[in-house]
């Protein structure tokens, strides 16, 4: 914990650390409240004018947070955007984050997304970008996450925003099954300016293709559904355990969760090249 780390009492409600060392080193760290925890991934710092999030969702018990890092020296002045899954703008906000300053915002206060006019159980989703500079002509130096929030706060995950999309990406982890209650979610953005072809494949832990399906995704659009939903591998897919490949002829962004059908739990799987 931060106590033990730095010997002596930490007491935060927001912040961020920064870790440097003399060899490549990959991190991440584990944060708990008092009804759910969830994981961060360390990332590193490239210069960027654009950073997505594949997915985001707002609801009457929950909602995500978006989170900001400027590690430049200069202010960064942004737009977020926030989307449909076929591309259409639902809103827009104006954000400011200062040199190495931290910036944490509700997209449901953002977009400004009335959530008493969704029915109790109905989400709100598409996905973001947000467009930054710092008034030069270098790239803004910021780094990202979105943080997801459901059931009342009784569940929180995370991931990192994106800079740039993938022509191959892997998901180590496989969670669909009516018995166990259990589903795994998968978003595909194409940010891209072309119709990209799309290749969603399942492997068994044994390494035995179960599953492969290809696609149309248009530019500015996404592909979301759990994978026994009609988008991917229909009703009779089930499967606990293996991987997802998602292979693209042109670069896209990708997402997936896994679950609980109750929302008794919610967690993020990272994307690995």
């Amino acid at each position: 914990t931060l106590d033990k780390i730095f010997e002596e009492t930490i007491d935060l409600d927001e912040g961020y650390l920064e870790v440097t060392a003399q060899m490549p080193l990959r991190g991440f760290e584990f944060l708990g409240g008092t009804e759910a925890y969830h994981a961060m991934t360390a990332q590193p710092v490239y210069g960027t004018a654009r950073l997505v999030s594949p997915h985001f969702f707002a609801s009457r018990s929950g909602g995500s947070t978006l989170r900001l890092l400027n590690v430049g020296d200069r202010e960064v002045t942004g737009t977020l955007t926030g989307y449909t899954d076929n591309g259409e703008v639902m809103g827009t906000a104006e954000l400011d984050v200062g040199a190495h300053k931290l910036y944490r915002r509700s997209v449901t206060e953002l977009l400004e997304i009335d959530t008493s006019k969704l029915g109790a159980n109905e989400n709100l989703i598409g996905y973001l970008t947000v467009e930054m500079t710092d008034g030069t002509h270098h790239l803004p130096k910021v780094i990202g996450t979105l943080t997801f929030q459901g059931n009342s706060g009784k569940w929180l995950s995370t991931l990192p925003l994106l800079s740039r999309g993938k022509n191959r990406t892997l998901f180590l982890h496989v969670a669909q099954s009516a018995e166990v209650k259990m589903f795994t979610g998968l978003a595909i953005l194409n940010a891209g300016h072309a119709e990209a072809t799309v290749t969603v494949e399942v492997y068994d832990e044994d390494g035995n293709q179960s599953a492969k399906k290809e696609f149309e995704i248009a530019a500015g659009s996404r592909v979301v559904d759990v994978l026994a939903g009609p988008r991917f591998f229909g009703s009779g897919f089930s499967q606990v355990k293996g991987h997802i490949k998602v292979l693209s002829d042109l670069p896209v962004m990708s997402f997936a969760l896994f679950g609980h059908n109750d929302q008794r739990f919610m967690s993020a799987i990272e994307g690995q090249e």
